[in-house]
């Protein structure tokens, strides 16, 4: 009975002994397999680049992930595994002379790309070598001749590999697509217009050397000189407050109001967001938005337009914005009182009459209550203010009332009410460019004087036509 159970345990040994190098093999091979599906990261002009190749069936494709903005995949080939590319660009390319560069180098940034994923696959060949060897030592068996027999299948096994690879890659090569298509998910949708309007709005035009930077830097010396010789206040101090409106996610109006809140010729206190910042109102915008518009130290305000959400709002307080809906603030010494669009915590995206005679009425209210009233009333849409306007002219209150919404600048005074209209600090959005209906860039600065009683002394208007560079700055001064 002992001897048959040491048999036994012998038997158990001798068994274990013989499928170790196999299970050591299958260990390794596991792990080789691990390395070349692994990713591996290369600097490029722009930053950058990290290709990972996956199995996946149908596959054939170049998946881009794009952050927070979605995903761009390309259909480039018809064989069984899909090539996931990460670009990571420069700090740089986040400013407006970053972007230039971005947008010139673009032709160059493919064969870099390109010779970076050549060094990637270039990297796996010993790995796939590896492999070969592996998997036909794994189905070597034992015998008086193993050491033979194990080179031979260790030979066969990098044959099979090598031939297997080849196959594929030239099957690849075969059903390369050189104008693949391209799929968007999310905020992607929006790249190809934003390529083509970084490339159009900061190329030089050929009668006239003004960049989107340039542009930026002529309105600075313009209000610089309109300090000195136009408005000559004999060293008055002013309050400057930008006004943005219906950016509509134009990642080019971003640029522009962070250029001009930087400007130090003519710098600027507080900034107004007037509503209509996202198309979709979604967090995700508002982030991006917040991310692109650089306003430094200077406070921003913000109130929703029908094309904000709760989401986004949420996220423009996270972002360190001041939120108005039906407070009061003080912005370097002016008052500023503001309410949100009706639908901006709606999913819905048009303005509704009733929605808006409510919010007048609502707004009337609330403004009676003020023992003093604020210098500025910050809206979306006029219609939500017009019984304010009244009772404000009627009862001879100097009230600033900014708001957007109808996308047309305009400066209204009419007895102690000054009503500012932003006009659209995003050409209307990316939708509204490529339907060819683009309207000008506008971007508005109030100068209010300094002291216990501020006072609209002017406001400058800037307009930048961003297809053809065609820019101007009005100075319309504001009567007492």
């Amino acid at each position: 009975m002992a001897d048959s159970a040491t048999t036994h345990q012998h038997t158990v040994r001798a068994a274990v002994l013989r499928a170790l190098p196999r299970i050591v093999i299958l260990v390794l091979l596991v792990a080789v397999v691990l390395q070349i599906l692994a990713a591996s990261t290369y600097r490029v002009s722009a930053g950058r680049v990290t290709f990972r190749i996956a199995p996946a069936w149908p596959g054939g494709h170049v998946v881009m992930p794009l952050g927070p903005a979605g995903v761009l995949q390309l259909d480039t080939h018809r064989t069984p595994f899909d090539i996931r590319m990460d670009m990571t660009l420069d700090d740089s390319q986040t400013t407006l002379s970053g972007a230039t560069r971005l947008a010139d180098g673009l032709p160059a940034l493919e064969p870099d790309a390109v010779a970076a994923f050549d060094r990637h696959l270039r990297s796996k060949i010993p790995w796939l070598l590896a492999f070969g060897v592996l998997a036909g030592l794994l189905v070597s068996g034992g015998g008086r001749r193993w050491f033979v027999v194990a080179v031979l299948h260790a030979l066969a096994g990098v044959l099979v590999t090598v031939l297997a690879v080849a196959a594929m890659a030239g099957a690849t090569v075969l059903t390369v697509d050189h104008t693949p298509r391209a799929h968007y998910e999310g905020l992607a949708s929006n790249m190809p217009r934003i390529l083509d309007l970084v490339r159009k709005t900061t190329a030089t035009s050929p009668d006239r050397a003004a960049s989107l930077s340039d542009f930026v830097r002529g309105l600075e010396i313009v209000n610089a000189q309109l300090d000195h010789s136009v408005r000559q206040r004999g060293g008055e101090d002013v309050t400057r407050i930008l006004v943005m409106t219906d950016v509509h996610d134009n990642e080019a109006g971003m640029i522009l109001g962070s250029q001009l809140v930087g400007a130090t010729t003519s710098p600027i206190s507080a900034v107004l967001l007037g509503g209509d910042m996202t198309v979709s109102g979604t967090a995700i915008e508002a982030e991006i938005f917040a991310k692109r518009f650089a306003p430094g130290r200077v406070p921003v305000f913000v109130v929703g337009g029908n094309h904000e959400d709760a989401a986004a709002m949420k996220a423009f307080a996270a972002a360190g914005y001041v939120v108005l809906d039906g407070r009061e603030v003080n912005a370097a010494g002016v008052t500023v009182y503001g309410v949100g669009d009706p639908l901006d915590s709606s999913p819905l995206s048009a303005t509704q009459d009733p929605l808006l005679a409510a919010a007048d009425a609502q707004l009337l209210a609330a403004w009676q209550r003020f023992e003093v009233a604020p210098h500025i009333l910050l809206v979306h849409d006029q219609r939500a203010a017009q019984s304010l306007i009244a009772y404000a002219q009627k009862n001879d209150q100097q009230v600033t009332v900014v708001c957007g919404h109808t996308h047309v600048p305009s400066i209204t005074q009419v007895g102690s009410v000054t009503v500012i209209n932003g006009g659209t600090a995003g050409a209307s959005g990316y939708g509204a460019i490529a339907a060819g209906n683009e309207l000008p860039y506008t971007f508005q600065v109030l100068e209010f004087s300094t002291g216990a009683e501020p006072r609209l002394l002017d406001v400058m208007t800037y307009t930048y036509q961003g297809l053809d560079g065609r820019s101007a700055a009005e100075f319309t001064p504001i009567a007492p």
